[in-house]
C-alpha cells in the first residue's frame, strides 16, 4: 500500500486530523480550536490523547476546569506537571498533588503546602511515602491528620494482605470508619426529628461536610483492600473485610460530591470507583453464593458502585456472567440497566431471548449492538443447521461399505 503523504502517521497528527485541526496551524492554536466537550475529553482521556495535546491545554485550555482535569491526566508531560507544582492558583497546585504520577519527592515537598486541599490531594495520593503520611498524621489540622491516617491505615492493610493476614486489615478498616461515624453522630441534631443534618451556614456544617468525604475514603479504601483479597483468591475474607469497613453508618443522603472547582476531590465518585472493581472481581470469580453476600452487604451499605454493577433495581442477586444459570427473564430485565458492561453480558449471553437481543442490536453503545447481532447471527446459523439436518442419524454408518479409498 502506498504511503500517502495527506494522512498523518505520528500519533499527534492522527488525533488532531480527528478533532478537525488545521496541518498549517501550530499546536497551541489547534488546541484554542477545541470545543468545550473536545477539550475535556482530550483532558481526562488517559489512553488516546497525546501528551502534546494534554500539556497544550493545561497551558492554555479555555476551560479552567478543564486544564485542571488535564493537570490530573497521568500522561501529561514531566516538565509541564512540574512547572505547575509552585502555581499562585491553589487549585492548580491541588490538581498536581492529585496527579497519580507525581513522585514521592515531589508529594514530600508539597506535603508542606499552607494550603489544606493541597495537603489533602498529597495524603490522598498513592505515591505518598510512608514517612510523609507519618508526618502528617501529626498536623495541625485534625482533617488532615485523619485523611493521612486512612492512607497509612490502606498502605498497612495491602501489605497485610500480600502476607496472607486479613484480620489486621478488618480491624484497621473498622477502626477507622467507627472514628468517622462517631464524629458525624456527634455533628447530628436528633432532636430535629424533620432532619437532624446540620444545614448550610449553621455551626457544623463544614465538618458535617468534611466528615462525610472522610467517610466516602473509608469506603474506597475498604473496597480495594477486600478487592485485594479477591484477587489472592479468598472471597470470604474479601467479605469480612468489606463488612468490617462499613458498619455504623448508612445514611444515602451525605452521598454528596463537590467538584476540584469547589476546592474538594470527588470523594464519593472515589469509593463508587472501587466498589465497582470490587463487584467486577466477584461477579467474574466468585461463586453465586459469595456474590449474593456482596449484593446483600453492597445494598445495606449503600455501595452504589456494587448495587451499579450487580443489579440497577436491586431485585437481582446472581452473576450476569453465570450464563448457564441465568434465566431468560432476569436476563431481560438486566438488558434495561444505564450501566452498558451489564447490557454487555446480556448481548452475549446465550440464553438471552431473542426478542431482547434485537433490542440490544439497537443498543446506543456499539459494543453492546455488535455483540447482540453476532449472538443472533450465532442463533439463526444453529436454527439453520438444525432444519437442513433434521431427521438426520450421524451415528448410521450404513452405505459407506462400497466406498473405495486410493493411497
Amino acid at each position: 500500500m502506498a504511503y500517502n503523504p495527506s494522512e498523518p502517521r505520528d500519533p499527534l497528527g492522527k488525533w488532531m486530523k480527528a478533532h478537525g485541526g488545521n496541518p498549517k496551524a501550530s499546536l497551541a492554536d489547534n488546541v484554542k480550536s477545541l470545543n468545550y466537550a473536545e477539550e475535556h475529553g482530550a483532558a481526562v482521556d488517559t489512553k488516546n490523547t497525546p501528551t502534546a495535546v494534554i500539556d497544550q491545554i493545561a497551558k492554555t485550555g479555555k476551560d479552567e476546569d478543564n486544564r485542571l482535569e488535564a493537570l490530573m491526566n497521568p500522561n501529561i508531560g514531566d516538565e509541564t506537571l512540574d512547572s505547575f507544582k509552585y502555581s499562585d492558583d491553589v487549585r492548580e497546585r491541588t490538581a498536581v498533588a492529585s496527579n497519580p504520577k507525581l513522585d514521592g519527592k515531589t508529594l514530600d515537598m508539597m506535603a508542606d503546602d499552607d494550603n489544606f486541599y493541597v495537603k489533602r490531594a498529597v495524603a490522598l495520593n498513592r505515591n505518598t511515602p510512608t514517612n510523609t503520611l507519618e508526618r502528617l498524621e501529626g498536623d495541625a489540622d485534625k482533617d488532615i491528620a485523619d485523611y493521612a491516617l486512612m492512607a497509612w491505615c490502606r498502605n498497612r492493610s495491602l501489605e497485610y494482605c500480600k502476607e496472607g493476614d486479613y484480620g489486621n486489615p478488618s480491624v484497621l478498616l473498622g477502626q477507622n470508619r467507627y472514628h468517622q461515624t462517631l464524629r458525624l453522630e456527634e455533628l447530628m441534631d436528633y432532636d430535629n426529628v424533620r432532619d437532624p443534618m446540620p444545614l448550610p451556614g449553621q455551626d457544623g456544617y463544614n465538618d458535617y461536610i468534611e466528615t462525610n468525604e472522610k467517610l466516602h475514603v473509608c469506603d474506597a479504601y475498604t473496597s480495594e483492600i477486600a478487592t485485594e483479597a479477591a484477587r489472592n483468591g479468598d472471597y470470604d475474607a474479601a467479605l469480612q473485610i468489606f463488612e468490617a469497613g462499613h458498619s455504623e453508618w448508612t445514611d444515602d443522603r451525605a452521598g454528596t460530591t463537590f467538584p476540584l472547582s469547589k476546592g474538594r476531590m470527588k470523594c464519593p465518585a472515589m469509593a463508587i470507583d472501587a466498589e465497582t472493581k470490587l463487584a467486577d472481581q466477584f461477579l467474574y470469580h466468585a461463586s453465586s453464593e459469595q456474590c449474593e453476600k456482596l449484593h446483600e452487604l453492597g445494598y445495606d451499605s449503600s455501595a452504589q458502585g456494587i448495587l451499579n454493577r450487580f443489579d440497577m433495581t436491586n431485585t437481582i442477586s446472581t452473576r450476569p456472567m453465570a450464563e448457564h444459570c441465568t434465566v431468560p427473564d432476569r436476563l431481560d430485565r438486566l438488558s434495561q440497566s444505564k450501566d452498558s458492561e451489564t447490557r454487555l453480558h446480556v448481548a452475549g449471553n446465550p440464553n438471552t431471548s431473542l426478542h431482547t437481543l434485537e433490542t440490544l442490536s439497537e443498543d446506543k453503545d456499539e459494543k453492546v449492538s455488535r455483540r447482540a447481532v453476532m449472538n443472533l447471527e450465532h442463533r439463526r446459523e444453529n436454527q439453520r443447521l438444525s432444519d437442513e439436518y433434521a431427521g438426520v442419524d450421524f451415528n448410521d454408518d450404513s452405505g459407506y461399505d462400497d466406498i473405495q479409498f486410493e493411497y
